[in-house]
């Protein structure tokens, strides 16, 4: 049966773990059981074989502890996540500008530093995380190298083997547009209070979207970065956001504020895969491999403003795109981040994730 948090001291000290770690914070709210208020994919369903493309990854940063998150196929042996959730990752409370910035009053909280040893990234796949071995590990991360997690959260881990598992189609070509609906993927915390298992939600709106550079930021949402509507939750970290339309991916879940995962104004900020383009295609060529890409979007906006040098905000970043040393993802200024890699990795760490039986 699955790790069950609402009445379970075992599960309560792993989610005390979980805060102990910075990879959730304060604003987590528990009742008196130790159970948490906030439920994952919210109101989402099962998950079944469309998703199957969807894995769980497990990895041991330093100094971190053991951290699980959700990442995606877009190759037999290349996988697109978090960067977060393959890297150290210091949080707290800390809040994200609407540039990008972190502003925080306590130093360390919301950055992100030295990546996880490849070799100790592990992979688990099916609707239910097979019990037993992985069935990958890493074998090298590409990162954006940011300095903190408030824009560019984002990596891409090229595995030691090939899996026959599905794939899925990128979005390398064009932005996201306010009002597409999304389907979102994860292996976060249930309404019931378990974890473990891959849920999916569709008809997720995409509410705002954030400029293409660091030079033009606008309205609430940070550079490269798009915002979702009530969904993803704890232990979604790194879970894809897909286009209803076309099936591609066009981001990854980066963090989130506000108390409670079902509130009314909830934000779960995405960071969008274009920008990262040359580094992606690095990340295949390391791999052997080529994307599938998303089709031409049938009905294209105008065409760019030809004095804009990055329509898409490929070169926006100031970051490294060739190393996973440090990493970053974004929120609206003023908002408290809440990072949701830690609730499944500290659980994992109590209970080994090999013990989960259906």
């Amino acid at each position: 049966m699955f790790l069950r948090l609402l009445g379970s001291n075992g599960a309560r000290a792993a989610l005390g773990a979980a805060l102990l770690f910075g990879c959730t914070n304060e604003v987590v709210t528990l009742d008196p059981r130790g159970g948490s208020s906030a439920q994952a994919i919210v109101d989402g369903e099962p998950s079944d074989e469309r998703d199957d493309a969807v894995v769980m990854l497990r990895s041991s940063p330093p100094d971190t502890g053991e951290q699980a998150c959700t990442g995606t196929l877009v190759a037999p042996n290349l996988v697109l996540t978090a960067l977060h959730c393959v890297a150290y990752y210091t949080g707290g409370a800390f809040s994200c500008k609407s540039d990008g910035s972190l502003s925080t009053n306590i130093p360390g909280n919301g950055e992100i530093g030295a990546p996880a040893d490849p070799a100790k990234i592990e992979v688990y796949s099916g609707v239910v995380p097979n019990e037993g071995e992985p069935v990958a590990y890493g074998a090298a991360v590409f990162g954006t190298g940011a300095p903190t997690i408030c824009r560019n959260d984002f990596a891409a881990v090229v595995l030691d083997r090939a899996l026959d598992l599905p794939i899925a189609p990128i979005r390398l070509e064009r932005t996201v547009e306010r009002a597409e609906r999304m389907l979102v993927v994860g292996y976060g915390m249930t309404e019931e209070g378990t974890l473990g298992e891959r849920r999916r939600r569709s008809g997720v709106l995409v509410s705002d979207v954030g400029p293409a550079s660091d030079a033009s930021p606008t309205g609430t949402a940070a550079p490269r970065t798009f915002v979702l509507t009530e969904g993803a939750c704890f232990g979604d970290s790194g879970g894809p956001a897909f286009s209803e339309e076309t099936g591609a991916l066009t981001g990854v879940y980066s963090l989130a504020a506000g108390m409670s995962c079902t509130a009314p104004n909830v934000r779960n900020v995405y960071t969008r895969i274009a920008p990262f383009r040359d580094l992606i295609l690095k990340a295949f060529e390391a791999a052997g491999a080529e994307p599938e890409l998303e089709p031409p979007d049938p009905d294209p906006p105008d065409p760019p403003d030809p004095t804009d040098p990055d329509p898409i905000g490929g070169s926006g970043s100031r970051e490294d795109p060739s190393c996973a040393c440090r990493v970053a993802g974004g929120q609206r200024s003023g908002a408290l981040a809440v990072l949701f890699a830690g609730l499944l990795g500290a659980a994992f760490a109590a209970r080994r994730f090999a013990r989960l039986r259906a």
